[in-house]
Order: C-alpha cells, then sequence, then structure tokens
C-alpha cells in the first residue's frame, strides 16, 4: 500500500474512533508530518482526498475541520476483492464484472497478498463488490462495514452483507422434479462434506433433504455419499467414491453437488457398462460445456450472467437513499439438458 493510502486509511480510523472531534480542527500539517513521518506534500495529498470524501472541509483562517464522520456519496469507484490464485473464480470470470464503457471505473484488488490491501477502499465514494468470497474474509468485511464502505457479496450469504445469490432451494426444486421423472425416486446424493469454509455446501445439503421430505421421497439407506473435500482432488479417492456409489445396487437417480466429479463418475461407471441414459440418471449442481451434450444427464447453470443487472440495480438502491435496508436477491439457476436450456 502507498504511504498516502495508509495515512489516509489511518485518519479515518481516528475519525470513525472519535478521537478527532465533529465540527473541530484536525491537527496542524506540522503535526501530522512529525506523527506520519513523512513530507508536507504527502499530507496535503491526503487532506485533499479526504476533503473530496467528504470527511474534512477547509475553513480560511481557521485550518481544516472534521465535517463529516460518515459522508454519503456516490459510488464512484468499484473495487473487486479476490484472491488472484482463486482458480474456480478465473473459470467463473464473469463475477469479475469487466467494466464497460460508460460504467463506473472498476479495479481488481489482490485480497491474498495482504489483508492492508483493503485499505484503499476506506474512501468515501469506492464500493468493494466480492464475487465467492471465503468465509475467512468476514473480519475485513467487517472493517469495512464499521467504515460505512458499501458492500456487495456475489454469490455468497453471510451475515447481513448486500448480496446477489443463486437461489439454491427453487434451483435444487426444479432439478430434483425432473430427476424424480427420469429415474423415480430412488435418488442418491454425491457431494463434499459440509464445512465452516464452505458453508454454500450446507445449504445445498439441507435443500436437497427438505425438497425430498416436501415430495415425499424416501431414501434408501446407504443412498448418501457426502466425502471429504480432499477426495475430489485425488484420482484414486475419486474413484474410490465412485465405487461405493455403484456398489450392491446402484441407484436410478444420482444428484451431484459438485460439478469436479461428474466425468470421474461418469467414465467409471460406463467401464463397468452402467451407461448414462439407460441405467441412472445424473443432475449436477454447476455447469461444465463438455457435459452439456450428454444424454441423461442435467445441470443446474447458476446465473452469473445476470448478476450484472442486478449490480447495477445495487449501486442505483444505493445511491437512492435506501442503502439502510439489506439489499438481497435470489436467482434461479438455469436447467441444461441435452445443451438446451429450461427455465
Amino acid at each position: 500500500m502507498k504511504k498516502k493510502d495508509a495515512i489516509a486509511a489511518d485518519m479515518i480510523e481516528q475519525i470513525k474512533s472519535g478521537r478527532f472531534q465533529l465540527g473541530r480542527n484536525i491537527p496542524s500539517r506540522n503535526r501530522l508530518m512529525l506523527h506520519y513521518h513523512c513530507s508536507r506534500t504527502t499530507i496535503e495529498s491526503v487532506i485533499d482526498d479526504l476533503t473530496r470524501a467528504g470527511y474534512l472541509a477547509g475553513k480560511q483562517g481557521s485550518g481544516t475541520v472534521l465535517v463529516s464522520v460518515a459522508p454519503n456519496r456516490p459510488v464512484d469507484e468499484i473495487l473487486v476483492a479476490y484472491p488472484f490464485n482463486n482458480s474456480y473464480l478465473e473459470q467463473n470470470h464473469e463475477l469479475l464484472l469487466p467494466e464497460q464503457p460508460g460504467d463506473i471505473p472498476r479495479r481488481l484488488l489482490d485480497i491474498s497478498r495482504s489483508s492492508t490491501e483493503l485499505m484503499s477502499a476506506s474512501y468515501s465514494g469506492r464500493a468493494v463488490v466480492w464475487p465467492l468470497p471465503d468465509i475467512e474474509y468476514l473480519r475485513e468485511m467487517d472493517i469495512l462495514r464499521r467504515k460505512n464502505i458499501p458492500q456487495l457479496l456475489l454469490n455468497r450469504d453471510y451475515d447481513t452483507f448486500d448480496a446477489v445469490c443463486t437461489d439454491v432451494r427453487a434451483s435444487i426444486r426444479t432439478g430434483i422434479n425432473w430427476l424424480r421423472q427420469m429415474a423415480g425416486d430412488d435418488i442418491a446424493i454425491i457431494g463434499r462434506m459440509p464445512t465452516t469454509m464452505r458453508p454454500y455446501q450446507a445449504e445445498r445439503v439441507i435443500a436437497f433433504y427438505e425438497i425430498c421430505t416436501d415430495c415425499g421421497i424416501t431414501l434408501l439407506p446407504g443412498r448418501a455419499f457426502l466425502e471429504p473435500h480432499d477426495t475430489y482432488y485425488s484420482p484414486a479417492s475419486a474413484v474410490k467414491c465412485v465405487q461405493k456409489v455403484f456398489a450392491g445396487t446402484a441407484p436410478r437417480g444420482i444428484f451431484l453437488l459438485n460439478v469436479e466429479l461428474a466425468m470421474t463418475l461418469i467414465i467409471w461407471a460406463e467401464s463397468q457398462n452402467i451407461i448414462l441414459g439407460r441405467d441412472y440418471y445424473l443432475l449436477v449442481f454447476d455447469y461444465r460445456q463438455e457435459l452439456s451434450a450428454m444424454q441423461g444427464l442435467a445441470m443446474l447453470r447458476q446465473p452469473y450472467e445476470l448478476y450484472r443487472n442486478e449490480f447495477l440495480k445495487w449501486l442505483e438502491y444505493r445511491d437512492g437513499g435506501e442503502s439502510r435496508k439489506r439489499f438481497m436477491v435470489k436467482l434461479p439457476a438455469e436447467l441444461i439438458i441435452g445443451g438446451q436450456t429450461f427455465a
């Protein structure tokens, strides 16, 4: 972080904590130079930035006065915060909200290097968008919330933060209705074991069981295969998981919570003459292009291309003065069958 940004972030923290009193002068330039061990030019630049942000105002002959601890102004820059090593997000690059002509300027913020990177978001007039944020970043989100920085979470629902998410329950219900039509009520569920680091996984599992209960589906014993996360990244472990699914009497319908295991399951089953679309049917949460033309398979494609529209609505909602209420939108996934899309 630049020296100027670090000083500005610290001054905003002091403003929020009450060390600088509203309506009173802030410390002189000379005192700020001594405190922060920097040049007068740097201090002048910081004060100019905080003045434009609405915190400070200069009075001729009276120095610089704190005029607001939470200035409200339209968003003029978007920071898209994500760890640059997140390969899953790179596969779903739509969530990075690429800038288009006439848009508010935005830039990517690499939060994998240091949490202090987020301090550059502490100016009024900036907003932070979090695509698929891990729960470990809740602390940083809370820090920005206490600084009154607008934040929008994409496809994660944490605490009371504004969010645009896939409607998991409605999406799974649509998929299960298709799976029942094809396979009847003999359905198995396969997926990663829910953990605190992946709360979305618990949401999918709970939704599946609730929908089965609502539909009167009685799950047979031994039809739940929830595996540790590492299973999906070890070929040998993935094959063992698939072998357990097809041991004994194989289920007619399979709901796969995570698309990463789909190809391993299909290939191994075919090697045992268990053919997709003949011997079993597969519903997959999430989408992969290479699976789209397979018979006997349906995918729930999350509507990431619609997230951008909701993001723009969120900006208007904020600037309309209604930001005290939570902005929460849930969008149903598309059902993809044989390469065709069904609402």
